[in-house]
């Protein structure tokens, strides 16, 4: 299986530069299942709802995630990374 990460809106799969991370899963990279959810799966501590993600790192079951989060309410963003091992 393939696992794709975009940024996207839900409603609009298209639209670059919204910080909302989309995901669509695929067996044979030809049908996509997307699996955007409708509100984000991490917000920061201000207004924002969204994040920048940066990179995904996975390798023998780990996986890094590193993202620019909203992390004050004034609306500056931070360099972040959630991991699981």
């Amino acid at each position: 299986y393939y696992l794709l990460f975009y940024d996207a809106l839900p409603r609009e799969p298209r639209c670059f530069g919204s910080g909302w991370m989309g995901m669509a899963l695929s067996r044979d990279l030809r049908r996509w299942i997307d699996l955007t959810p409708k509100s984000p799966l991490w917000r920061g501590g201000g207004i924002d709802l969204t994040f920048r993600y940066v990179d995904v790192v996975v390798e023998e079951g780990n996986y890094l995630l590193y993202a620019e989060e909203e992390t004050t309410k004034a609306g500056r963003k931070d360099l972040v990374a959630y991991y699981a091992i």
